[in-house]
C-alpha cells in the first residue's frame, strides 16, 4: 500500500455532507461489450489492475470533523447487477467496503416492441402471429415482452379491441384533433377525411381498455398553430391522457411552422398550463405527454444524457427485414444497420449512434434544459443540419418553454397544497431502476 489515509478535498467534504439514499451522489461508468461477460474473466482483470491505482483501494471513514480515506488490502469482486444505477455506497452496511462496485448485467430481460406504421391493422394477422411466437418463448429464454400498437384507427374492430386490450401495454390513437384540422391531412384513399369514423372506434376501445394505458396522439402544423383547442376538443370526448407534436417539416413546406407560428405556439404552450391547472380544479384533467415530469425522481443519469437509445437499444424493424436506428430513417440506406437474419452489420452507424448524447452537442453544454432532453432527437437533427449530431434550433426552443411550463405547473401544485398545510420537498435524484431490471425507460 502505497500510503495508509488519503484527504478528501473541499468539493468532497460536501458531496458527502448531502448525498442520501434517495440521491446516493454516485458516479457510474459503463461499457457495452460485443460478448456475455465471463465473470471469471472480469475479476481476474480486476486483480491485476486494481493495485495499479492504490487510491481507489482504500475505504471510507468519518474523523472528527471531516471524512478520510483509509488504505485497505481489499480486491473488487464482480457481481451480477442487482440494484439500480448509482445506487447508495456510503450507507452503513456497505461500511469498511471498498468505494466502487462492479457489476455486469449478461443481457437484457424486457423487451419492448411497438407495432408501429404505416398501419399495422393492414396486416393486423402478422401482428398477432408475432405477438403469439413472442408469447410461447418468451419463458423459455427468459424475456418478458411489452407490446404497443399505434394506430390511425381506421381497421378498429372488436377482434382488434379484445386483442389490444389483452395483449397491449400501451395504445397509442393517432387523432388531430378538431374535425376539420384532423381531415386536412388524414383522409382515406378516396380523399375523404377519417375524422366522423374513427373517433367512435377509439372512444370504445378507450372505454373498453379500462384502467390500461394509452395516450391520443396528434400533430399540429401551420394550419392550426393554435393547437390548444385541439387538445380541449379531445378532452371534451372523453379522452384524458393526451399529447400534440409540432410538425417537423423543411422550411417552405407549406405545414412547416414559421416564425409567427413559434411565437403563438409558445404562448399556447402557456395557456394549456395555466388552463389544465384551472380545469384540475375544476375536477376534470387530464394528462399532457409533455408536461409530465418528475422532480422528485425521474430518469437516471444514463438516460438524461443518452436520451431514446436510437440505434442501440432501439431499433425499426421494416416489414421485409432490415434494421435501422429509428422508423425516421427506414429507407436511407446509409443508416441501414443490418437485417433480421444476420443482425446488426453496419457498425460504423451504430457507433456513431452510440455516440450520441447530450455532451456531444456543443451547442446543448450550456442549455439549462439539456438533461431533460437529452440533446434532442438523432433523426430531426439530421433531417435539420445533415447530421444526427446536429441540433434542431427550433425543437430546442420549443422544448424549453415545454419544460418551462412543465415545471411551472409543479411549483404551482405544490403551492397549492403547501396552503393547505402539505409540504412537499423537491429532491433532485433518481428511482428509475429500469436498467438494473433491463427494461426501458418509461
Amino acid at each position: 500500500m502505497a500510503q495508509e489515509w488519503y484527504k478528501v478535498d473541499n468539493v468532497a467534504k460536501v458531496f458527502l455532507a448531502t448525498n442520501t439514499r434517495r440521491d446516493p451522489r454516485g458516479f457510474r461508468i459503463s461499457c457495452t461489450l460485443q460478448e456475455q461477460i465471463d465473470p471469471e474473466l472480469l475479476n481476474e482483470a480486476l486483480r491485476v489492475t486494481a493495485p495499479e491505482w492504490p487510491q481507489f483501494q482504500v475505504t471510507l471513514h468519518r474523523g472528527l470533523f471531516w471524512h478520510y480515506f483509509e488504505s485497505t488490502d481489499q480486491l473488487p469482486t464482480c457481481h451480477p447487477e442487482d440494484k439500480a444505477p448509482c445506487a447508495p455506497l456510503y450507507v452503513p452496511e456497505r461500511r469498511n467496503r471498498l468505494i466502487y462496485r462492479v457489476t455486469y448485467f449478461g443481457s437484457r430481460i424486457n423487451l419492448e416492441v411497438d407495432f408501429f406504421g404505416g398501419e399495422p391493422l393492414m396486416n393486423w394477422d402478422v401482428v398477432k402471429q408475432l405477438v403469439e411466437y413472442a408469447r410461447s418463448v418468451e419463458k423459455e429464454r427468459g424475456k418478458n415482452f411489452r407490446f404497443t400498437l399505434t394506430t390511425n384507427g381506421m381497421l378498429i374492430d372488436d377482434d382488434v379491441i379484445d386483442f389490444a386490450n389483452r395483449e397491449m401495454s400501451n395504445v397509442v390513437l393517432s387523432l388531430d384533433g378538431r374535425k376539420e384540422i384532423h381531415d386536412r391531412l388524414r383522409v382515406d384513399y378516396a380523399g375523404n377525411g377519417s375524422y366522423e369514423r374513427i373517433v367512435p372506434k377509439f372512444q370504445k376501445l378507450v372505454e373498453a381498455r379500462g384502467n390500461k394505458n394509452y395516450y391520443m396522439r396528434g400533430t399540429f402544423t401551420h394550419a392550426n398553430p393554435d393547437f390548444t383547442k385541439d387538445l380541449f376538443h379531445m378532452a371534451d370526448l372523453g379522452f384524458t391522457e393526451l399529447s400534440m407534436e409540432p410538425v417537423v417539416a423543411a422550411h417552405g413546406d407549406p405545414a412547416a411552422l414559421t416564425e409567427a407560428d413559434k411565437e403563438i405556439v409558445m404562448q399556447q404552450y402557456e395557456e394549456l398550463a395555466r388552463l389544465m391547472l384551472q380545469r384540475d380544479k375544476e375536477g376534470r384533467p387530464f394528462t399532457f405527454y409533455h408536461y409530465m415530469i418528475d422532480l422528485k425522481g425521474g430518469p437516471c443519469i444514463y438516460k438524461r444524457i443518452s436520451g431514446c437509445g436510437s440505434g442501440t437499444e432501439y431499433m425499426a424493424v421494416t416489414p421485409w427485414g432490415d434494421l435501422y436506428p429509428c422508423h425516421q430513417f427506414v429507407g436511407d440506406e446509409k443508416f441501414k444497420l443490418g437485417n433480421i437474419w444476420d443482425g446488426v452489420e453496419n457498425h460504423a452507424v451504430q457507433a456513431e449512434f452510440a455516440g450520441c448524447n447530450v455532451y456531444a452537442r456543443e451547442e446543448c453544454r450550456d442549455c439549462w434544459a439539456r438533461l431533460y432532453c437529452s440533446g434532442g432527437c438523432a433523426a430531426n437533427a439530421y433531417h435539420a443540419t445533415g447530421s444526427v449530431r446536429g441540433v434542431y434550433a427550433d425543437g430546442c426552443d420549443l422544448f424549453r418553454k415545454r419544460m418551462e411550463c412543465a415545471i411551472m405547473i409543479k411549483v404551482a401544485e405544490n403551492q397549492e397544497l403547501a396552503a393547505k398545510g402539505i409540504e412537499v420537498p423537491i429532491e433532485l435524484g433518481s428511482t428509475c431502476n429500469a436498467c438494473a431490471d433491463g427494461e426501458a425507460c418509461e
